[in-house]
């Protein structure tokens, strides 16, 4: 048995043998050996709770949606991109943003004498709070540099103080979903690439379906709905479409008392009709799901090719628009 005996003496300890030397140098180069070829490490967002404190105001309520209303026309863009950069540099839409979101709060409370009693006007209650939330949000996080992450549970995450009642943008989607119209996830507008776009107008009870008709079609002509992947002939969805793809098919085939029919085919009657006439074109390609976009759907002063190429001008995507 071989004993190693603790050297208290002030000499140097010998050198390691070629074999303990090479066993050392593997030791020390592992960790480098290992790390070659793997992801950088994320470096996600940092969330903090966006405090929407009631303020007195001498504005009606009628007034601050109005002004909510001017907010949209003024800084999303016919396609649905967002121009952030121009919101972030006015303080007067800014404060009118605020007001807004301040007026609606508390959001779900029996005393808020905002919160109407119609089933239909709650619902757009809450879709304008919604909007008008995820854009405050927007506004918070920009601008994000290229090299931060945002996290996959932002919706989750992200919280606002409405007074004194905390709330996740998704509780507050959950308070839209009450309605149980299945139209409803595409009037959510995202900030993001991947996900519906913030309309330019405000919900009303008066005009509350059509204005989800034409949230569906805006998001079916667009490239957050629909993309074609060249390579592999494949019509991709936004998750909006293909987690439900199946009530797509079932609702079409019992109004036409058809035994199957394709994705595609189902969902063409749901789409402006320019984007009609060129999904018909798409039938019989195979379908899969389109991946998310986390990036922030921002307004570029001078835009990409992508964008160029894919809009028409008048706030539909042209297809098909898609992956080379």
């Amino acid at each position: 048995m071989v004993k190693y005996i603790k050297n208290n003496s002030a000499k140097s300890a010998p050198a390691p043998g070629p074999t303990k030397a090479l066993l050392l140098a593997l030791h020390l180069a592992l960790p480098l050996f290992t790390c070659l070829g793997c992801p950088a490490p994320h470096n996600y967002l940092t969330l903090h709770t966006i405090e929407i404190t009631p303020q007195p105001s001498s504005k009606s309520y009628n007034t601050l949606l109005n002004n909510y209303q001017k907010i949209l026309t003024d800084f999303i863009l016919p396609d649905g991109c967002i121009d952030l950069e121009a919101l972030k540099q006015d303080p007067d839409a800014q404060k009118n943003l605020n007001a807004f979101l301040a007026a609606i709060g508390p959001i779900d409370s029996p005393n808020n004498n905002q919160l109407p009693d119609d089933s239909q006007a709650k619902t757009a209650f809450h879709l304008n709070a919604w909007n008008a939330a995820t854009l405050r949000a927007a506004l918070e996080i920009f601008p994000l540099d290229s090299s931060i992450e945002i996290p996959d549970n932002f919706f989750y995450q992200q919280q606002f103080l409405f007074g004194n009642q905390p709330l996740s943008l998704d509780q507050l989607a959950q308070l839209c979903k009450k309605n149980s119209d299945w139209r409803i996830p595409f009037a959510l507008g995202v900030p993001f690439r991947g996900g519906p776009m913030i309309r330019r107008e405000i919900y009303s009870a008066d005009q509350l379906s059509t204005q989800l008709d034409n949230a569906v079609a805006d998001y079916l002509g667009s490239c957050s709905g629909l993309q074609i992947d060249y390579a592999s002939r494949q019509v991709l969805f936004g998750r909006e479409i293909y987690n439900i793809n199946q009530f797509f098919i079932q609702n079409y085939c019992q109004k036409y008392q058809l035994q199957s029919v394709s994705l595609i085919s189902a969902l063409i009657p749901l789409a402006h009709k320019n984007t009609q006439q060129q999904m018909v074109e798409l039938v019989g390609l195979d379908v899969a799901p389109l991946p998310w976009d986390s990036d922030l759907n921002v307004y570029q002063k001078y835009p990409d090719e992508y964008d160029q190429n894919n809009h028409d001008g008048n706030g539909h995507a042209k297809l098909p628009c898609g992956i080379k």
